[in-house]
């Protein structure tokens, strides 16, 4: 195996994949092979192997005899994303929270935060809200539950792509950010008192005030 090509392709999809959370590609626009390798300066197998591991990662969708696009979203299945993403959520905090040194294990996902609070306030929110991501993506990682984990980073990653289209259509004010933020920090801070059941109320409540946003931003043409 060419593991030179392999690095090369796993960089490759990275920066596609920085790309489509900054916005420059579109839900439901494809990505054209030959294009992608001319911008990132790569071979065509590179590309192809790049949108395989952005496949397996749920940003994009292969649709036969069609290509390669950007998942879009019903809104039925934002909602449907949602409810997972709470329930999955959910057992990770159930997970941490029996954990004796979970405030320990913690520590990333405060930083996470802190770090947001510290961009939100220098007005980078774009770099704000994907420091907010990586503290969820964080809580995965501490709770010893492989698999439950690996779902919810599937989830979170599409997430991540309906907040892009979000800022896309209806960016939202910073105050309305900072909100998010305090209510995570809430979160958070239940989660080392060891109450996963506040925690997991608390979620709940940011995905029910966050929802309506994405679904009416799903509806602009």
């Amino acid at each position: 195996m060419d593991t030179s090509n392999v690095r090369r392709s796993e960089y490759t999809s990275e920066l596609i994949h920085q790309a489509i959370i900054n916005g420059e590609y579109l839900s439901g626009e494809r990505l054209v092979e030959l294009n992608l390798a001319k911008r990132y300066n790569v071979s065509q197998i590179t590309i192809r192997e790049a949108l395989w591991l952005l496949e397996q990662q749920g940003w994009v969708i292969k649709k036969a005899r069609r290509g390669v696009y950007i998942r879009s979203f019903t809104p039925g299945e934002a909602i449907e994303l949602f409810n997972m993403l709470a329930s999955v959520e959910g057992l990770v905090f159930d997970g941490i929270a029996v954990q004796s040194g979970r405030h320990n294990s913690l520590r990333v996902a405060r930083s996470c935060l802190e770090t947001a609070w510290r961009l939100s306030n220098e007005g980078d929110r774009a770099a704000a809200i994907c420091k907010l991501y990586d503290g969820h993506a964080e809580l995965a990682h501490v709770a010893n539950m492989p698999l439950t984990s690996q779902v919810l980073i599937w989830l979170i990653n599409q997430s991540r792509l309906l907040e892009a289209i979000r800022q896309a259509r209806l960016p939202g004010s910073m105050a309305e950010f900072n909100e998010y933020v305090g209510e995570n920090e809430a979160l958070l801070d239940e989660l080392e008192k060891g109450d996963a059941a506040e925690a997991r109320r608390r979620l709940r409540g940011i995905l029910d005030r966050y929802a309506p946003t994405v679904i009416n931003a799903l509806t602009i043409a």
